[in-house]
């Protein structure tokens, strides 16, 4: 017998789509103001001012990919890179701890939540199964 919540485990893939999203796009957001920028701030390598130019776009890009229900393994396999990534710089180049302030906890939990979806797919309210059933039906 079905437990009573799983008739909702589409609900529950949405919002954990439109949360990922939301943190993304914000993130994304925030570092905006880089890509017209020529040289990189001080005290930040110019490599590391790439890449920000680059998730400037990328996570932004991805989150509304996330709440829109479109390429939603595709978007939750680079987000899951991008925070794999994060997690890693924190560790290993700035020393940050787990739960210390500007730690990498929150990083982990996008991590989870991203390979959720990616392993899962977005679940039948996105564009995505809309559009695959029309395929189907033409």
């Amino acid at each position: 017998m079905k437990h009573i919540l799983s008739r909702h485990t589409d609900i529950g893939l949405l919002l954990v789509r439109l949360a990922i999203a939301g943190s993304f796009i914000a993130h994304g957001l925030q570092k905006f103001p880089l890509i017209s920028m020529t040289t990189a701030p001080q005290m930040m390598p110019m490599p590391l001012f790439l890449l920000m130019k680059f998730l400037a776009i990328a996570e932004p890009v991805a989150g509304i990919a996330l709440i829109v229900g479109i390429l939603v393994r595709t978007a939750s396999l680079c987000l899951s890179i991008i925070m794999i990534g994060a997690i890693g710089l924190k560790i290993f180049l700035f020393q940050i701890g787990y739960a210390a302030p500007g730690g990498y906890e929150l990083d982990c939990l996008l991590l989870a939540s991203s390979i959720l979806l990616m392993l899962h797919g977005p679940g039948k309210i996105a564009i995505e199964r809309f559009v695959a059933r029309n395929a189907k039906n033409a």
